[in-house]
């Protein structure tokens, strides 16, 4: 998979190549364009340069709807809805079992019971078990690629470990902007582009 992704308007693109299977760390200061190249992985937006390929075949050229099913994306500030816990990770899928949610739950030691109520947004729970929750949704789907931004943010030490604990477990392809460093079989670097230099 590659993407040429520019940082802003007029700065010139980049050829970042996703090895199939690695776990990619994009990190970077806030403005740099870490959720302009996720979202343009998800085909959420268009890339601002260049194209996303994956296996060479341009993303704009892939059903949109079979992308998005092959890929599952936890924004910056994850939405949640439905009636329960259960509700709110399956999101309308009909193929997930108790199990298999309660398993990732488990992983990333969320102690949550499935049938328990959830208001709108899930607004009773914390920012962090509201992000882990989302995390638990798109875990249990076992996608291709996973694209995370930001998914240890809100969350204390013994949280970011377990969350970085289970992304090095998986097998999928991972990208994940953070502003902090893990431990990633590739790192992109993005910068905040230089306003004082010439022309």
């Amino acid at each position: 998979m590659g993407v040429a992704v520019a940082a802003s308007p007029g700065e010139p693109a980049r050829l970042i190549t996703i090895p199939p299977g690695a776990l990619v760390a994009v990190v970077g200061p806030s403005g740099a364009g870490k959720t302009t190249l996720l979202r343009s992985l998800c085909a959420l937006r268009p890339s601002p340069a260049g194209v996303v390929l994956v296996d060479g075949v341009d993303l704009g050229r892939i059903d949109r709807d079979e992308w998005h099913r092959r890929v599952a994306w936890l924004a910056q500030d994850p939405h949640l809805s439905g009636a329960t816990v259960r509700d709110a990770v399956l999101a309308g899928a009909t193929t997930l079992d108790d199990r298999a949610i309660a398993a990732a739950m488990s992983e990333l030691g969320l102690s949550l019971d499935l049938d328990r109520p959830l208001g709108e947004g899930a607004g009773e729970l914390s920012a962090g078990e509201r992000r882990r929750l989302a995390l638990v949704r798109c875990l249990v789907r076992e996608p291709l690629v996973l694209v995370l931004d930001e998914p240890t943010a809100h969350l204390d030490p013994l949280a970011r470990q377990l969350v970085d604990a289970a992304l090095a477990r998986r097998t999928m392809t991972r990208v994940v902007a953070s502003h902090r460093a893990i431990d990633a079989d590739v790192t992109i670097r993005l910068a905040l582009p230089d306003r004082d230099a010439p022309a």
